[in-house]
């Protein structure tokens, strides 16, 4: 059997996460990691698809959902007879909320959570129930539909796992009535108007599946001190600038007096699926699925970028660290850049402080070959679970209560990730430790690119980090670079 084979017959196994096979024989493809979740998601119809955004308006827009095809739960529509839609919520009601959140994040969820369940009208408590990460998630609920056991009644989670289950009948609850029938009554509560770059995410055949959460932008985080020491005045801006400067500084720290920085100071080498598609798009690659739902890894612009970060690595000007962490080689002038989410501000900011370092940093985009700044964006949202009628008006009393302004300035002050709505921006606290990188990165809004959404992302994603890991390989040559996308384009078409 061949490679690829023995590594379908691998995922398939229904038991338990499960790793790839390394074998050592001519260059091909292979997984090293590949989790449960993946067959999780593609139990029933693992036909991927294209992605399929409207340009849907955010709630306070004019034509608002105008589109005649949009199907609204008839059982809500014909009871509300111009009522408020909260006012069919019974007093006390206990919702069940599970989210993938761990850490700092779950921490000022449950705090929002505690506020909401003290302040609302209707005595309804919220009990949120963290799944440690997105993975261990969606693993979970994908269980529990199936099983139809302790389905929660709201949740968030990624958009593509929300089409998924919507797509296999699972009980995901269009939203395009509660929008409708607040914006046509007096609610004292709507939802404000979110970015068009992240409201259209959750539009699938004009039906709305959930509601953003929270998105976070991908960035470079680069040293301007150090840059400015070594006579650079300026991020770059271009490809040729960028392997300049991370060339430069990995020579910087080759010749100085400190032999345990030598082979450091370019860019962290980083082989996660968001870089590396970051990285594609630089290149004008990155559409690993065109308009027939068919994968199309070896497309030229693709072999150029998978070509530039070898040639980067193999010239020393990109490097792999012995801790997962960047936030000491960054503080240490280990690495002029890393790759890194907006969460990162605020983990970089308590490092330097412990460590007194003085330099000044920013959030840059990733450099692009055609001028226009490359900033990928992932995210979760709020999507409705119960099929009971009050308990589903009452999670989106819930979702519209974390969406507010004020409530969402907290989040993001905590978290550092973008704001959803020009509302937040006004409510930020200016005397933020964050406040001023952070500010500095939303002129970069407008160049917000959502990560795909489409149903073979999750094995795309894990085919992606593999393809990345290989590049760092002693035996990797450039010329293998075609082969390895041609496999991996083998690999998906498995999963059709």
């Amino acid at each position: 059997m061949d490679v690829l084979g023995c590594i379908i017959l691998r995922i398939m196994s229904p038991i338990s996460i499960f790793v790839g096979i390394i074998i050592k024989m001519k260059p091909t493809f292979v997984i090293s990691k590949i989790l449960f979740v993946v067959c999780a998601l593609l139990i029933g119809s693992c036909q991927p698809v294209g992605e399929n955004i409207s340009n849907t308006p955010s709630p306070t827009s004019s034509n608002l959902l105008a589109s005649p095809t949009q199907t609204y739960d008839e059982e809500i529509q014909e009871d509300s007879n111009g009522d408020l839609l909260n006012e069919k919520i019974p007093h006390g009601l206990k919702l069940e909320f599970w989210h993938p959140w761990a850490g700092k994040t779950a921490e000022i969820v449950e705090e929002l959570v505690g506020i909401f369940n003290q302040e609302n009208a209707w005595s309804i408590t919220v009990n949120s129930i963290s799944h440690a990460d997105t993975d261990v998630f969606i693993e979970d609920l994908t269980e529990e539909f199936i099983n139809k056991e302790q389905i929660p009644d709201l949740i968030v989670s990624t958009s593509q796992s929300l089409r998924t289950w919507y797509s296999e009948g699972y009980p995901i609850k269009e939203m395009d009535l509660f929008i409708k029938l607040d914006s046509e009554g007096s609610t004292e509560m709507i939802l404000p108007e979110i970015f068009p770059a992240f409201w259209n995410i959750d539009v699938v055949d004009e039906k709305r599946l959930g509601v953003p959460a929270y998105q976070s932008g991908q960035f470079l985080f680069y040293n301007q001190t150090w840059g400015y020491d070594m006579g650079f005045e300026d991020f770059p801006g271009t490809i040729e600038a960028f392997s300049e400067q991370a060339c430069a500084a990995a020579k910087s720290n080759l010749y100085d007096t400190i032999t345990e920085n030598n082979g450091t100071g370019g860019w962290i080498f980083n082989s996660e699926s968001l870089p590396l598609l970051s990285w594609l798009r630089v290149f004008g690659g990155g559409d690993l699925i065109n308009s027939r739902s068919q994968p199309i890894f070896t497309q030229p612009e693709n072999v150029n970028a998978f070509t530039f970060l070898f040639d980067l690595y193999m010239d020393d000007c990109a490097w792999i660290g012995r801790i997962s962490e960047p936030y000491s080689y960054f503080s240490n002038r280990m690495a002029i850049f890393y790759s890194g989410q907006m969460e990162d501000i605020i983990k970089q900011i308590n490092f330097d402080n412990d460590s007194e370092n003085n330099d000044t940093w920013m959030l840059i985009p990733y450099p692009s070959a055609f001028g226009k700044p490359i900033v990928m964006v992932e995210g979760l949202s709020y999507a409705i679970t119960t099929e009971n009628e009050e308990r589903s008006i009452a999670a989106w009393e819930f979702i519209k209560w974390m969406l507010a302004p004020e409530n969402q300035a907290l989040f993001v002050e905590k978290t550092g990730t973008f704001p959803l709505s020009a509302e937040v921006i006004e409510r930020m606290d200016v005397e933020a430790e964050i406040y001023p990188i952070w500010k500095d990165s939303l002129q970069y809004l407008p160049y917000a690119q959502a990560e795909p959404s489409y149903k073979a992302w999750y094995v795309i994603k894990k085919i992606l980090e593999d393809i990345g890991w290989q590049l760092t390989q002693y035996t990797m040559r450039p010329e293998n670079i075609q082969t390895i996308l041609s496999d991996a384009e083998v690999m998906v078409r498995m999963f059709e």
